[in-house]
């Protein structure tokens, strides 16, 4: 585990962010290098997700992504919760969905607002129905601490947002456990409860190992991804 130090050393300034398309990249990622697959690939489309858990005090922000995770389970067409994901919903859901979640609280609503922030944001025209227009200064700012706090991929915040999308994948009935394995009833009910039930030195390495994991160990049927 990383020490406090560590930390530190990757919040950078918002001056030494460069816009890439749709990605914020701090300048560690504007090097030549192979990027991982989380701040690469997973990190963007969680996006909603990161500036939520960035920017408003975790257990409230924990709760948001209940309140997410409930409508899913209410609407199990919805089970994929990344930004393509959403986008791809039908219509009518999709624009339900997005209501929901920008309405929750105005804060929530507030901190969303810097996915208006990307001309090429999935849905945008839709995500513009909900949430007012961007504070240029303001809203860059929130967008930067959101990443700084997920950039590292074992990060609590980074694990939370794999949580609601693991979460999302559950309860929209997309990933299906056997009951047949040791121990993963209770391995699950951590899931489902996280972070308040279970050992979550082992309920967030699953986590964030999931959905990989479960296909490698046949822990669980997996219908598609």
């Amino acid at each position: 585990m990383p020490n406090k130090n560590h930390h530190r050393q990757i919040e950078t300034k918002l001056s030494n962010h460069k816009q890439f398309k749709k990605e914020l990249k701090p300048p560690l990622l504007q090097i030549n290098m192979t990027p991982s697959s989380w701040i690469d690939e997973r990190l963007p489309e969680m996006l909603w997700a990161v500036l939520v858990i960035g920017n408003i005090e975790r257990e409230t922000a924990l709760n948001f992504f209940r309140h997410i995770a409930d409508y899913v389970s209410k609407n199990q067409d919805c089970y994929d919760v990344t930004l393509t994901g959403i986008s791809k919903f039908a219509e009518d859901k999709r624009a339900e969905f997005i209501k929901i979640a920008t309405s929750w609280s105005d804060k929530v609503r507030t901190v969303l607002r810097p996915l208006l922030l990307f001309p090429d944001l999935p849905a945008l025209h839709d995500w513009k129905k909900f949430l007012d227009e961007p504070v240029v200064k303001d809203d860059w700012q929130k967008l930067s601490i959101g990443v700084s706090k997920t950039f590292w991929h074992q990060s609590e915040e980074a694990t939370d947002c794999r949580w609601i999308k693991l979460l999302c994948q559950i309860v929209g009935g997309k990933i299906k456990f056997s009951s047949m394995t040791e121990g993963i009833n209770d391995t699950i009910k951590g899931v489902l409860e996280y972070p308040n039930y279970g050992d979550l030195r082992h309920i967030r390495p699953f986590i964030r190992a999931a959905p990989q994991e479960i296909q490698k160990t046949k822990m669980a049927t997996v219908n598609g991804r």
